[in-house]
């Protein structure tokens, strides 16, 4: 994976809820992409909890944001250490 090769991964997180079970309302798209070793920049696009959550959306904005030097952040990291630090539910997420 990665090594500064330039193509965007993507982590989605939602809430789950009491039984378990993935919600369909609200979400996160987390962007990232490694610009060089151990470098990477990351973008983030929320959906509205009383929203329906979509990937394809999701993507679509994050991406965006990941190519805006306004909306996006750059943190020096590695492969594991960025993964280990993406919530798991959007409990987590703040």
């Amino acid at each position: 994976m990665g090594k500064g090769d330039g193509k965007v991964y993507f982590r989605h997180v939602r809430s789950i809820d009491a039984e378990g079970k993935i919600g369909n309302m609200g979400g996160v798209t987390i962007a990232y992409q490694e610009i060089e070793d151990d470098v990477f920049k990351i973008a983030v696009a929320k959906c509205h909890p009383k929203d329906n959550f979509c990937k394809k959306i999701g993507r679509v904005k994050s991406t965006g944001r990941l190519n805006s030097t306004n909306l996006s952040h750059v943190v020096r990291t590695d492969w594991a250490t960025l993964h280990a630090q993406f919530p798991k539910t959007l409990d987590e997420f703040n």
